[in-house]
C-alpha cells in the first residue's frame, strides 16, 4: 500500500510539474518591449580619453546634488567610465559623445550606516546614459547601482561612493 501510494504521489507531481510548463507560447508576430536601437559604434584600440563625455546632475535635488558635488561625484564617474571603457575595451567610435545624467543619488552617512545598516535605506547612484553621433540619439539606457551593505562591513561614505561609481561605470560601458 506505501509503495502504491508513493508511485500515485509521483505521478501527479510529474503531471502537476509538466502542465505548469505547458503554457501558452507567444505570438511569433509579438515583437519586445520598446522600439529597437542603433548598435554604438566600438572601435578596437581607441583611446577612453578620445569620447566626449559629459555628466548633468541638474536632475538631482539640491541637497542631494551638494552631496554628489562634495564627493567630486561628476568627475569621479567619467573617470571610472573611461576606466571601465579602457578595462572592457568597449571604446565609442568617434564622433560618438557620451552624456550621462544622474537622476537619483544617495548616500548614507557613515554614521547612519554604522548604527541603522539596510534600516535606513540603500545607498544609490542612477544613471541615463545617452550615445550621440552628430546630434542624433544612437541608443539611450539607464542603469545604477544600490547596495545597503554599510555597518561595519564598509562604514565609510568614501567606500561606499566608490563601489556605486564602479559598478554604475561597469553597468553604463556594458550598455554600449
Amino acid at each position: 500500500m506505501h509503495h502504491a501510494m508513493r508511485t500515485v504521489t509521483r505521478t501527479v507531481l510529474l503531471v502537476v510539474l509538466v502542465s505548469g510548463c505547458a503554457g501558452p507560447k507567444p505570438s511569433p508576430s509579438v515583437s519586445p518591449a520598446g522600439p529597437p536601437t542603433a548598435v554604438v559604434p566600438i572601435e578596437p584600440g581607441a583611446s577612453p580619453g578620445d569620447v566626449p563625455l559629459s555628466v548633468d546632475e541638474g536632475r538631482l535635488s539640491p541637497e542631494r546634488r551638494v552631496a554628489f558635488d562634495k564627493l567630486s561625484g561628476s568627475s569621479r564617474l567619467a573617470a571610472a567610465v573611461r576606466e571601465e571603457m579602457a578595462r572592457q575595451g568597449r571604446v565609442p567610435a568617434p564622433p560618438v559623445q557620451l552624456v550621462l545624467v544622474v537622476t537619483n543619488f544617495r548616500i548614507r552617512s557613515t554614521a547612519t550606516s554604522v548604527w541603522f545598516g539596510a534600516m535606513a535605506g540603500a545607498d544609490m547612484l542612477d544613471v541615463e546614459t545617452t550615445a550621440l553621433k552628430d546630434n542624433q540619439v544612437l541608443k539611450q539606457w539607464k542603469t545604477g547601482s544600490g547596495s545597503v551593505v554599510g555597518g561595519l562591513i564598509r562604514p565609510g561614505v568614501e567606500g561606499r561612493f566608490e563601489r556605486l561609481i564602479g559598478t554604475t561605470a561597469e553597468r553604463i560601458v556594458a550598455g554600449l
